[in-house]
């Protein structure tokens, strides 16, 4: 089933598009969409394509810094049903918890999730979509965009301690650093905003219970929660701790509250098993980090898990036929 996004994540494009002297409609048709496709933003349409939109307007017209410039367009009401409830959540806090529980209604393609230690709290986006697109743009968006709203949201409370982007800046670093007003990672194994652990407990002005109360009890009645395959939860917790022991048979079925051999059973009923599951998630990790980032091979073997970088050549060659270098020499 293809993965949708609606169109309201896009807002601006456009008009940006048009602003940089593109032609928005020959972007569309490339993509596979008509026309109008934007113009609806509670309509859906192709994730995929909306990533191509956004990859092909940067590359097209010669802005590293699209997806940057994009954000300034999008506010809080792009969210379309789940605005209200975002909107009125108490907290920070509750605002993830919102997000991280119905952005599925905006889009399936992205997951939320916040991490806390020794004082800071990472605020977590992954793509799940399988195999992944070309997505320094897409990724570069979700940040900026997540960066705005808390400064739209929280004015002067908000500021981060720093980003993390999972590939090479297609823009200059100090672009990024400027955009953010923080300190900025590239080539991170995952895209991230870290603040300070106290943020997530910061009051969000003008926040009505009773608005928020009456919009969750809407969306609970149009969009209920989709159960997940464990399938998809394995390979959800691969992706999180790829490289660590974490991400080993045993310590992934901990995590979920199984016996070893009850997953593989069950993944088995689902058509897959741990080690193939596991394999598809290292070779499109490996893929995105060979075409969006300059990391050495060596490194990356590491990211992935290889305790050898001739084991990850090995496994480039057995994935794509090539070894890193060349794969990486094809874009």
């Amino acid at each position: 089933m293809e993965t949708s996004v609606r169109p309201g994540s896009l807002r601006g494009w456009t008009e940006l598009v048009t602003q940089l002297g593109g032609e928005p409609s020959a972007l569309l048709e490339d993509a596979g969409l008509p026309p109008d496709a934007l113009v609806d933003e509670d309509a859906l349409i192709s994730a995929r394509a909306a990533m191509h939109l956004l990859e092909r307007a940067a590359g097209d017209l010669e802005c590293p810094d699209f997806a940057l410039q994009l954000s300034h367009y999008q506010d809080i009401d792009a969210f379309g049903p789940l605005t209200a409830a975002l909107r009125n959540a108490p907290t920070v806090r509750a605002f993830w918890i919102l997000a991280s529980q119905w952005l599925f209604i905006h889009s399936p393609a992205v997951t939320l999730s916040v991490e806390e230690a020794d004082g800071s709290a990472a605020i977590l986006f992954d793509l799940v979509l399988d195999p992944l697109p070309p997505v320094r743009q897409t990724i570069d968006l979700v940040l900026a965009t997540c960066h705005r709203l808390f400064a739209i949201v929280l004015g002067g409370v908000y500021r981060p301690v720093s980003v993390w982007v999972p590939h090479t800046p297609s823009a200059p670093l100090t672009r990024y650093i400027q955009f953010f007003a923080a300190t900025v990672h590239p080539e991170s194994r995952r895209a991230q905003i870290v603040v300070p652990a106290w943020f997530l407990d910061a009051r969000i002005p003008d926040a009505d219970d009773d608005i928020r109360a009456n919009a969750l009890t809407y969306i609970e009645s149009r969009f209920p929660l989709p159960d997940a395959t464990l399938t998809e939860r394995v390979r959800h917790r691969v992706f999180r701790t790829l490289g660590t022991e974490d991400a080993d048979y045993g310590a992934v079925a901990k995590s979920l509250s199984l016996h070893p051999r009850t997953m593989q059973r069950h993944l088995g009923r689902e058509g897959t098993s741990f080690a193939g599951i596991k394999d598809d998630v290292m070779r499109n990790t490996a893929h995105r980090y060979l075409i969006e980032s300059t990391m050495p091979a060596s490194q990356l073997a590491q990211t992935l898990g290889f305790s050898e970088l001739s084991a990850f050549t090995r496994a480039c060659t057995r994935w794509f036929g090539a070894s890193p270098t060349a794969v990486r020499n094809r874009y």
